[in-house]
């Protein structure tokens, strides 16, 4: 390991370092060290190794040398103390350019590595991939009304609900209005929706009814691309064929056929249509009003005669002489239906708004 990495790490370390270094020859410590300079080049590139033991799940055993340690040569020792220092799980390093990590407890009390998150820089690949920042998909947001988040981002994180501002924050906002701001929520985020310039452009061409693309035309001049240029030769010299001055058959076939429909009166010519009383004399006329419908005289048909007219007993408000008495009227209710002179007796009102109902309206009245 370099010098440079052993006295990047804490106080603690490099005492525990230099306890170790102390026991091995100066000599061969030099070597080491030198050989190490010149291999600082492929060690920075390769990440270092650390091997832990961890009694009870939270002492660390470092200062004290293994059986196998003293086995090995001084190079080796050299490697293997730096391997087996312990670090407490505030302790963050970075192997060379590579992402920094720290080392903490999982829950079976064993190391575990936790590295930072990853900032991507302009030159990588994942700065061009717009992901939406919730990841919930098509599920409707109304499935988080009841709970404080309204998703997950990448990472698996809850998205938590924004919290809305007074009646006064938004009077303040809505007077200072920033760029891009559109007055909307987005509803994956729950955050003001601001919008580019050429986002509110393209939503301003479609309100209008305009074209969304910019500097489109959709009704351009016409290119006269058969006569904008007057050639000096024709394309084809070849000469007209005679066919195209002869008559067709089948347009000659045809228009026989249409002469022997006109003169067999199949096909007649078109007149226009009549206007003022030649266009009134063959139509009939009815009379809505008459009683009864007018029918031409035949020798075979009798009519029937008419029923007389009414007279003052049928009146609503006949004279005193035409109303019945009492006497008259008992001996009338008495009386057979058959036997009676008269189907009905006579009544007087004053007005024709108090007559009641007929019951025999429907009954055809004797001749």
């Amino acid at each position: 390991m370099p010098l440079s990495r052993v006295s990047g790490k804490r106080k603690g370390s490099a005492e525990a370092a230099q306890s170790d270094s102390d026991e091995l020859e100066s000599e061969m410590l030099e070597g080491i060290l030198s050989k190490s300079n010149e291999e600082s080049d492929d060690a920075t590139s390769e990440p270092d190794v650390f091997d832990h033991k961890l009694d009870d799940g939270r002492s660390e055993n470092c200062d004290t040398p293994s059986k196998d340690e003293h086995d090995l040569s001084g190079e080796d020792r050299v490697r293997s103390s730096d391997k087996t220092r312990m670090v407490h799980s505030d302790d963050v390093f970075e192997a060379g350019n590579g992402p920094a990590y720290r080392i903490v407890s999982d829950a079976n009390g064993g190391p575990r590595f936790e590295y930072s998150e990853i900032d991507p820089v302009y030159d990588s690949d994942d700065t061009d991939a717009q992901e939406p920042a919730n990841t919930i998909g098509n599920i409707p947001l109304s499935f988080y009304d009841c709970f404080p988040h309204i998703g997950y981002d990448i990472n698996g994180k809850k998205i938590m609900r924004p919290a809305t501002g007074e009646a006064l924050d938004a009077l303040l906002d809505s007077i200072e209005l920033p760029r891009g701001w559109t007055g909307l929520t987005d509803p994956q985020t729950g955050k003001p929706l601001n919008l580019t310039q050429d986002e509110l452009e393209l939503l301003r061409r479609l309100q209008t009814g305009e074209v969304p693309q910019d500097g489109y035309e959709p009704y351009p001049d016409m290119v006269p691309y058969f006569t904008g240029v007057e050639e000096k030769m024709p394309l084809s010299a070849a000469p007209e064929p005679k066919r195209r001055f002869v008559p067709s058959k089948q347009e000659a076939k045809r228009i026989a056929q249409l002469v022997r429909a006109i003169q067999e009166g199949r096909i007649l010519p078109y007149k226009l249509p009549e206007t003022g009383d030649k266009a009134d004399e063959g139509q009939d006329y009815y009379d809505v009003w008459a009683n009864e419908e007018p029918q031409e005289p035949h020798v075979m048909k009798i009519a029937a005669p008419k029923l007389p007219p009414p007279g003052y007993d049928l009146s609503y408000n006949p004279p005193p002489e035409y109303l019945p008495s009492d006497e008259e009227k008992r001996a009338w209710e008495v009386m057979d239906a058959e036997e009676r002179d008269k189907e009905y007796l006579p009544a007087k009102f004053d007005s024709l708004r108090k007559v009641p109902g007929y019951a025999e309206f429907v009954k055809e009245r004797r001749a």
